[in-house]
């Protein structure tokens, strides 16, 4: 646990993501189901780290049409949590690769998009190897499910927060309403949160719906 700005990494991140660096970042997106593979100029932006809530953690942005997102309206955006397991190495234990996919391949319909990658939430926050730990209780049949198993492990069923990362998509790229693709409750409850930071940030939570879930674990 990071007690606020007792963390040497600690940064405040509201008046950073003013002026939050960012490169032009061509990219490619593999080839997803019946989907080929596809590229697409974007702009990487990046914070630095900084805790929030339990966690320290950094955003990356990966945007679709930054020229013009600057006050842009219905933005297409989906807050991701980092999981090195699904992301990288595609485990069939989630669906956080194929979310991932799934949403950049999204981008080909879509004139302005946001993809918000937090890094520090690995795990629902209880990091790399408390995660893997509670998968080895699963593929023991120790616990039940993954909630049981991060619990026996020691650590809370999510600590993740996601109030900062709409202060981003506000305050660094100046949305004026999202379209947020995710079926994560705590996500839509983060976004219906009336803080006085993002009242201005209008965001219709849409339930994602065709994806797969795979093995026993749930969706993130």
């Amino acid at each position: 646990m990071f007690e606020g700005h007792s963390c040497p990494c600690y940064r405040e991140p509201h008046s950073e993501f003013i002026n939050a660096p960012h490169t032009d970042l061509p990219i490619k997106v593999p080839a997803f189901g019946i989907k080929p593979s596809c590229f697409h100029s974007t702009t990487f932006y990046t914070t630095d780290w900084f805790v929030e809530g339990d966690l320290r953690i950094q955003l990356v942005a990966c945007v679709k049409g930054n020229d013009s997102i600057n006050g842009a309206e219905d933005v297409c955006v989906r807050l991701h949590s980092e999981c090195l397991t699904g992301d990288a190495f595609y485990s069939q234990k989630c669906d956080c690769g194929d979310q991932k996919l799934k949403f950049m391949h999204q981008l080909e319909h879509e004139k302005h998009a946001v993809l918000l990658y937090i890094k520090g939430h690995e795990g629902r926050g209880a990091g790399l190897h408390n995660k893997i730990k509670a998968y080895s209780l699963l593929d023991s049949h120790v616990s039940k499910t993954h909630v049981d198993a991060l619990g026996d492990v020691g650590c809370q069923s999510d600590i993740r927060e996601y109030d900062t990362a709409y202060l981003f998509l506000k305050n660094a790229l100046h949305l004026k309403s999202i379209r947020l693709f995710s079926n994560n409750p705590q996500k839509i409850i983060a976004a219906k949160r009336p803080l006085d930071q993002i009242m201005s940030l209008c965001v219709q939570c849409l339930q994602w719906l065709g994806s797969t879930t795979k093995g026993t674990y749930k969706k993130r």
